[in-house]
């Protein structure tokens, strides 16, 4: 059972990019889908793990969407409330 919402976001936004990674799919991602993604994961960036990041890292740069990523992780989403 989800114990909350966002929980239940970060493990199905967690396997899209799994599936995305798995398949090398980077370039088939339209540029819209892509900047979603990176917007979705900003509640989720403190929890990223090794292969979130790099999958999220080459998307961005697939979709020259590097200032998106690197805000992503800059600390901006990371630091405790």
């Amino acid at each position: 059972m989800w114990s909350t919402h966002q929980e239940k976001e970060h493990f199905f936004l967690s396997e899209a990019l799994y599936c995305i990674q798995k398949n090398q799919q980077y370039t088939d991602i339209p540029a819209k889908l892509a900047q979603n993604i990176l917007h979705s994961f900003a509640p989720h960036a403190k929890h990223a793990d090794i292969h979130e990041r790099a999958t999220l890292k080459i998307i961005a740069e697939t979709h020259k969407l590097h200032d998106l990523y690197e805000k992503l992780f800059s600390g901006e989403h990371t630091e405790k409330a």
